[in-house]
């Protein structure tokens, strides 16, 4: 037998699982020059070193550390994001929740090779990332990434094992975590909507690297704020008691941002329009109303509490009409009031004459009694009212507390230091979109999860969320404080009745899981209506032989026998079979699925929206049944006679009869139905 085809058939094999940063198209191409755009002599000019590293493996040359943030292994680092990874997603279908319906992902295993495996579907249609990633505090661990890995690793084992501890002491400590934070970054950014924005905490260990570092990333035009988060003080403070942290928000394209309404719409504000409504005409009454509306809900201290005041046009908060940067306009207005010039702002008028006509005329001026008092400026409210995020956002940890000792039903919280709901809700709803894709690759305590599903229910979006996040053990003994340790041992404990692995994986899934049901026992008309699942992907040994990776010259004997007896991995399961499918077709991963028998085969069938995609009959590698031509001639013959016919079929190579003949019989019965079949 003439084996020589056999290192071009596997490497064929290698190219149809390959599922990650693709520079094949000139889109693809494109979007790596315009990264690459930054400052010069004529205005603009390309980055050549930074091109190369954006291109990863394709790059001809190694690039050079000359110029920006520098850092040993900055350069490696850049182009790791660019590398292909040599391992695959795999499909967990008992650890999924309402599996053939939800179009929610979590991802378990090494966020850089996770973003990688997904960026073929997900590239450009994420609305809003999150990330919570490791302060650097001198304790925390980072992730192991082997820039050198040239042959193939089980990812699997590395996801486990892959997280370092970061010590203080180190002669790396802060190019360590650089180097961890700069790939992912890049893949975030390829990951964004144009319109996209992401936040990310931090602390004043790595603020100032973080945001120099965004700003190579995201370019410093499309900085946004540096949010300032106040939660609890510290109880061990050193010359200033800090209770604050930080969160950097950037958008991917602040010229197509600045077209979009972004804001926080309140669900409260239909509330106050129905007081409204029910006074109207007694405006004095709607004031006291709105008072006891805010006492009732407890509501004093938050923004929503300033529209506390109602005349003809409505609800509406008054605001300061002086111009904040100290140079407006020091001209005279008039109060129709009292017939007189108004009182002069000390900073000058915010808005020019024209504008204050403008406004004016449409009664958005409230103009006091006397002249001594400044006027302000009427915002009222509306079914669409957006109230931009503001720059502080004052958190209560006690109430995340408690919240999770109740769902979890324990003494104590499970997780160590989650971030807290309502800072993430408020991130979530600023963007207006009610059915935007969430993103947290690095998720921990799974809270944005968590915010998407209350969003969700507060105001019947469809928003769906991604979440990565590594397979990081929970050990009492590696906890440093005797707070920790407590916190752990929740946490095993809990996990250990329930004979789950004790990981941190294990504990977001089950939060996730528990804020669903909760959702649901308060809310039981959103039962079927709210997408409380989640579908479980994990980071694992790709699908084909390990032989695969290897180049022709270096094939030997031993290598085409094992080739021929398993081109695919024994341990590969149906399951990743199915979901090779929805990779490498264009199919959506969150597109329904479910078990079907067509003439006597039980398939799976996935649907996007009502139209059948793919009918995909697959086994277990090591249980390969090969179908004989009979039955496989009936089942396409059935398919095609359907009055709802597939897309595609896809099959594996081991199940089609030996005879290429046969094989083509069946390929072109199925395309003069317009069915493409595919096969591995």
């Amino acid at each position: 037998m003439n084996t020589d085809h056999l290192p071009e058939k596997a490497h064929e094999l290698l190219a149809k699982t390959a599922s990650g940063p693709q520079l094949d198209t000139p889109e693809a191409l494109a979007q790596s020059v315009l990264q690459a755009i930054t400052e010069g002599p004529a205005g603009w000019s390309v980055d050549v070193e930074r091109l190369k590293c954006l291109l990863g493996d394709r790059a001809v040359t190694d690039p050079k550390e000359d110029y920006g943030l520098m850092w040993p292994g900055r350069a490696e680092a850049e182009a790791f994001a660019g590398q292909e990874p040599k391992n695959y997603l795999r499909l967990n279908v008992e650890a999924s929740e309402d599996f053939e319906k939800t179009k929610n992902i979590y991802v378990e295993g090494d966020n850089l090779t996770a973003m990688k495996l997904l960026l073929s579907k997900y590239k450009g249609k994420v609305k809003l990332i999150y990330i919570d990633p490791p302060y650097n505090t001198g304790t925390d661990h980072v992730y192991g990434d082997d820039y050198s890995n040239v042959d193939h690793k089980d990812e699997a084992q590395r996801s486990a094992s892959g997280l370092k501890e970061n010590k203080s002491t180190s002669g790396f400590y802060h190019s360590d975590w650089l180097s961890m934070m700069l790939p992912r970054l890049m893949l975030a950014h390829r990951f964004l909507t144009e319109d996209g924005v992401i936040f990310i905490s931090i602390d004043d260990n790595e603020v100032a690297n973080l945001r120099q570092l965004c700003d190579y990333v995201f370019g410093k035009n499309n900085f946004v704020a540096t949010m300032v988060v106040d939660g609890t003080p510290k109880n061990d403070p050193f010359l200033v008691s800090t209770a604050h942290e930080y969160c950097l928000c950037y958008v991917k394209n602040v010229t197509v941002a600045r077209t979009v309404e972004y804001g926080v719409s309140n669900p409260y504000y239909k509330d106050l329009l129905e007081l409204y409504e029910k006074g109207k005409g007694d405006y004095a009454q709607v004031e006291e109303e709105l008072k006891e509306f805010y006492k009732t809900h407890d509501l004093q201290d938050t923004n929503i509490a300033n529209y506390k005041y109602a005349d003809e046009q409505g609800v509406y908060r008054l605001g300061p009409i002086d111009d904040p940067q100290s140079n407006g306009a020091q001209d005279v207005r008039m109060n129709p009031k009292t017939n007189a010039p108004c009182r002069v702002p000390s900073r000058g008028w915010s808005c020019t004459k024209e504008k204050w006509d403008e406004w004016v005329s449409q009664g958005l001026i409230w103009f006091p009694d006397t002249d001594d008092k400044l006027p302000a400026k009427k915002t009222y409210v509306s079914k669409d009212r957006l109230d931009v995020i503001r720059g502080l956002q004052k958190i209560q940890t006690r109430k995340d507390t408690d919240l999770l000792k109740r769902l979890f039903n324990t003494e104590m919280t499970p997780f160590a230091n989650p971030k807290p709901l309502s800072l993430i809700e408020t991130f979530i709803e600023g963007m207006n979109d009610p059915n935007c894709i969430v993103m947290d690759f690095f998720s921990g305590s799974a809270t944005t999860a968590h915010a998407v599903l209350n969003c969700n229910q507060k105001d019947g979006g469809h928003r769906r969320f991604i979440l990565v996040q590594v397979r990081e053990e929970i050990d009492e003994e590696k906890c440093k404080s005797a707070k920790m340790k407590k916190i752990a041992r929740c946490a095993i404990q809990y996990l250990s009745k329930r004979g789950r692995p004790l990981n941190v994986c294990e504990l977001g899934k089950e939060r996730i899981r528990l804020a669903g049901k909760d959702i649901l026992k308060n809310h039981p008309d959103l039962d079927g209506k709210l997408d409380v699942g989640f579908r479980v992907l994990e980071v694992g040994a790709p699908l084909v032989n390990p032989i695969c990776f290897k180049t022709a010259t270096a094939w030997a004997e031993a290598d085409i026998k094992a080739f021929l007896d398993s081109p695919l991995n024994k341990d590969v399961k149906a399951e990743d079979l199915l979901l090779h499918a929805l990779l490498t077709m264009e199919i959506p991963l969150t597109a329904t699925v479910r078990q079907e028998t067509i003439a006597g085969l039980n398939v799976w069938c996935a649907y996007d929206g009502s139209i059948l995609r793919l009918v995909a009959y697959v086994q277990d590698v090591a249980n390969v049944i090969p179908l004989n031509q009979e039955t496989l001639m009936t089942f396409a013959e059935t398919l095609v006679k359907r009055p709802m016919r597939p897309e595609f079929v896809f099959m594996p190579q081991d199940v089609l009869p030996a005879a290429s003949a046969q094989q083509m019989t069946l390929f072109t019965l199925l395309r003069t139905h317009g069915i493409t079949l595919e096969t591995l």
